[in-house]
């Protein structure tokens, strides 16, 4: 019986020791970190995106009606903007796995 009792007092006393924990200073600094530089990467894709959209809209205007040329940045600006959409989705499925797991 004696045996049983310290058991249980064992089991108890490990089961409110898990509960009491906090998570180490590593984990959450780690946890910190990666919603952080997600965040940034969710407002720089957008920023990067529009800015090769636009530069490759100002090579196009410079090219003087060239059917290729204006085909070929037709088409880079089409790439970037794929690329950026995503990007960002692929960020925003990271952030909101983060977020479910915090």
């Amino acid at each position: 019986m004696k045996k049983k009792i310290a058991y249980l007092t064992f089991l108890l006393m490990t089961f409110s020791a898990q509960i009491s924990a906090e998570e180490p200073k590593i984990v959450t600094g780690t946890k910190n970190l990666f919603n952080d530089g997600l965040g940034w990467i969710l407002i720089l894709i957008p920023i990067a995106t529009a800015l090769m959209i636009g530069y490759h809209a100002l090579l196009k205007l410079l090219s003087d009606a060239d059917p290729g040329v204006v085909a070929e940045k037709n088409k880079k600006m089409k790439s970037t903007l794929v690329a950026g959409i995503i990007g960002e989705s692929a960020m925003g499925i990271v952030t909101a796995v983060f977020k479910y797991y915090q």
